[in-house]
């Protein structure tokens, strides 16, 4: 699954739109958390991430999945380059895209922080 956090910034839609369907994944992820089942839990990173946000976020799937029935690992996937889709935002991706090697070190390091046991 793609936890896309924090939302606000990989959504890109209006606030209101984004917390609906953040939601929504929430209680997808919960039906899924309720079998027994591996997951792989894909973490995309950008470039000047909300760090706060990520981390209030990514404690909340943790916490989801915490105690469930399902295994979970976590994968931390860089967004390179633009999207191959239209319409594409060619000004959101020269900003956000292409993180460095330091912003997934972060990223890893505030995963561990919280409690992500196998990060990848």
């Amino acid at each position: 699954t793609d936890v896309k956090i924090p939302h606000l910034q990989l959504y890109g839609l209006d606030e209101g739109s984004s917390d609906r369907m953040w939601n929504s994944y929430l209680e997808s992820l919960k039906v899924v958390s309720e079998s027994e089942v591996e997951m792989e839990v894909r973490i995309p990173v950008i470039k000047e991430m909300d760090l706060e946000s990520f981390k209030l976020e990514a404690k909340e799937v943790l916490n989801m999945l915490k105690g469930s029935r399902c295994k979970f690992y976590a994968r931390v996937n860089p967004i390179l380059g633009e999207p191959y889709t239209l319409p594409r935002n060619i000004l959101w991706a020269s900003q956000y895209c292409n993180p460095s090697q330091h912003d997934l070190e972060v990223v890893r390091e505030t995963l561990a922080s919280i409690g992500f046991n196998t990060i990848i």
